[in-house]
């Protein structure tokens, strides 16, 4: 069956969750560069995610923690990319004309250097959506999915938001992890999700910055 290739075996399932988990209580202890930590906490996830991969069996591959067709997944990500960020211009269109103004909502504290915006930039345009797809998608998605999309959908939605939980409603997250879930489902490669999570970040950076 072709939902067969989003799930994801236990053993190297337990393996990485382990080792991510055993990584972010690391990273938490460290008291210099915040962000440069995260960086680095982001690259061993990605690089613990995948040696469990190739290491515990073919099975592990399945999900497309290694797509079997990369240039393929990079193409169809930029399509989706294109189609949810129309969506998001004609809701942030409608919220304008209605009183709103939707930079506001997007307003961050960024760098004070151009130095420092770059590695932001960087780190959480690029590094952290990759690990993050890694670790939600196509671990927490590709273990839920044996017991059906709607479980892996919104269960693997949930512990993305509430990962990215600060204060209030995690909106913009519960968003994300919906479009992330369901243009993997619908692709069966982990590149799709991966390029939609970079590019929504970069965008919302970017509007971040000129606001």
């Amino acid at each position: 069956m072709e939902t067969e290739t989003l799930r994801y075996a236990w053993k190297p399932f337990a393996v990485s969750a382990l080792a991510v988990i055993a990584i972010e209580i690391a990273a938490s202890f460290a008291i210099r560069d915040p962000l440069l930590t995260a960086g680095a906490a982001r690259v061993l996830d990605a690089v613990a995610i995948i040696a469990a991969a190739q290491i515990f069996g073919p099975g592990a591959q399945l999900p497309g923690i290694i797509p079997p067709d990369i240039k393929s997944g990079l193409m169809r990500g930029v399509l989706w990319s294109a189609g949810f960020g129309g969506i998001a211009a004609v809701c942030g269109t409608i919220l304008y004309l209605s009183g709103f103004d939707p930079l506001e909502m997007l307003s961050m504290n960024l760098p004070a250097t151009a130095g420092g915006i770059l590695v932001f930039f960087l780190i959480g345009g690029i590094i952290s959506p990759f690990a993050e797809e890694l670790i939600f998608r196509g671990l927490v998605f590709g273990v839920l999915r044996r017991w059906g999309f709607i479980v892996a959908l919104l269960g693997s939605t949930a512990v993305f938001a509430w990962a990215h939980h600060t204060r209030g409603i995690p909106v913009t997250q519960a968003v994300g992890g919906l479009v992330f879930a369901l243009s993997y489902e619908t692709e069966k490669n982990l590149a799709v999700p991966v390029v939609i999570h970079i590019t929504g970040n970069l965008a919302l950076f970017s509007l971040g910055l000129v606001s």
